[in-house]
Order: C-alpha cells, then sequence, then structure tokens
C-alpha cells in the first residue's frame, strides 16, 4: 500500500464549488479511494484546520464538525516543525505552504507520493513522488 500526503487541494476540490476548482472529478475519486481505504493518507495539520474553517464558512459548524471528525478517521496528520518551516522559508520555491507540505512529507518516514493539482508548484521535489489525482488513481 503506498503511502500518500494531499495536498489541502485535493479535499477542497471536493467540497467547495466544484466548478471554481481544478480537477474535482478525480480529486473526490482520490478521496473516495482514501475512505476506502486503497492507500494510506495523511494531511498537514495546518490543512485539517483550513478545510474546518471552510466547511463551517459554507455548511455551519455542525457540518464542520462532522467533516473533520470523518476526516481524522481516514488520515493521520504529518507533523509540522519549526525545521520544516525554516526549510520551506529557505528553499527558494515560489510557495512556502507547498514547500512546507512537501519538507513534512519527506520527514515523515513512509510518506512515498504527494498528491496535487498543482504539480508546476513541486518541480523542485526529490525522493517523494509528486502525483495529479488520475496519477494516483492509477497508481492504486
Amino acid at each position: 500500500m503506498i503511502h500518500v500526503l494531499l495536498d489541502t487541494n485535493i479535499p477542497l476540490n471536493m467540497l467547495l464549488d466544484p466548478l471554481k476548482r481544478a480537477m474535482p472529478v478525480e480529486s473526490g475519486l482520490v478521496m473516495d479511494a482514501l475512505v476506502k481505504r486503497r492507500f494510506t493518507g495523511y494531511i498537514m495539520p495546518t490543512t485539517f484546520s483550513n478545510l474546518y474553517f471552510m466547511v463551517k464558512r459554507e455548511k455551519g459548524r455542525d457540518a464542520a464538525v462532522q467533516f473533520a471528525s470523518a476526516l481524522l478517521d481516514m488520515v493521520s496528520l504529518v507533523e509540522q516543525t519549526e525545521t520544516v518551516f525554516r526549510n520551506a522559508l529557505e528553499s527558494g520555491w515560489p510557495d512556502v505552504e507547498d514547500a512546507g507540505q512537501y519538507f513534512a512529507a519527506k520527514r515523515k518516514t513512509g510518506i512515498t507520493h504527494l498528491c496535487t493539482t498543482n504539480g508546476k508548484h513541486f518541480k523542485k521535489a526529490t525522493g517523494i513522488k509528486v502525483v495529479s489525482p488520475a496519477q494516483l488513481l492509477k497508481l492504486i
């Protein structure tokens, strides 16, 4: 079984207005595969809190709590440390959030893939395979 860090955009594509987001169908299928335990999923703590905030804003507190609880049953959180943030800041990557996800994933033993709809943001990634939702679906 492969171990995959999900970029924030994967669950967001599924949750919020799909017409305004890239690859909503494939992202939804990735989340469905996660529910079915076809891969081991990870997210960042910031992803968790951002998703909670967005669901709460769009659908209310009860829906956000229900979603967040279900999400925690499906994924593990990857530790964000000062070292991760310093590596992200010093990396020269144009997107510090993406750099932070990458460096946190590299520190977590076992993560082999990072799934994102913004592959171009991860051009400097080495040691972890960066895949689109469609590519991940082919792997699993």
